[in-house]
């Protein structure tokens, strides 16, 4: 019996933690995507934005989608629209830098000074980063489900709840090619970074 994708992301419990876990296993990227899209849009930010398409829409990423029509370097809204956010960031991470540097130093006066001139720098010496739009990824998720996908179109037809995450896997076991995505790609880059984003319901999957 085909499984309703949506409505499992929406009920979650068990059999969320279950299907996310094999899509883990089976590198199904589409459907990982698609459920931290959802997750995105209930509170988007800006290091949640840059994960997503760092993660999932960058062709050299080993989780990057199918819908290769909608990213780089076939389309460039997506990164374009990330940039703004990508700075804002990383001018933050300069200024936090900056003023842990001169707090060692001990040049408080020469901070303030600093924080002063810039005209982009509030006056507590923070730079502000807005809040993407919630529909940011809309276009491409849109992509993903017209294709259809290949990889939701499988897992929707052949996944069976009756059976664990490995046990809907061909065979009942991870392929070489699969353990070593999920050991030396998931477990200590993919899935850290994800979960520093924001993304911390995805802690313990995989």
């Amino acid at each position: 019996m085909a499984i309703q994708l949506e409505a499992i992301f929406t009920a979650g419990g068990r059999p969320l933690i279950d299907v996310l876990t094999h899509c883990v296993y089976s590198i199904n990227a589409d459907a990982l995507f698609l459920y931290l899209v959802r997750e995105y849009r209930f509170k988007p930010q800006a290091k949640a934005a840059i994960a997503l398409h760092d993660v999932f829409c960058n062709p050299q990423s080993p989780a990057c989608i199918s819908q290769s029509t909608m990213i780089i370097p076939k389309d460039w809204r997506l990164a374009h629209s990330i940039e703004p956010f990508r700075q804002a960031i990383e001018a933050v991470e300069s200024v936090d830098q900056s003023a842990s540097d001169d707090s060692r130093s001990g040049s408080e006066s020469e901070a303030e000074d600093h924080s002063s001139g810039d005209d982009n720098t509030p006056s507590d010496g923070c730079v502000a980063i807005e809040i993407p739009p919630r529909h940011l990824f809309d276009h491409v998720v849109d992509a993903i489900r017209r294709g259809p996908s290949p990889a939701i179109a499988s897992l929707q037809q052949s996944y069976d709840t009756g059976k664990t995450p490995t046990g809907n896997l061909p065979g009942g076991e991870l392929s070489a090619v699969q353990r070593a995505f999920v050991d030396h790609q998931w477990l200590p880059s993919v899935r850290p970074f994800l979960v520093a984003a924001g993304f911390w319901r995805i802690a313990t999957i995989g």
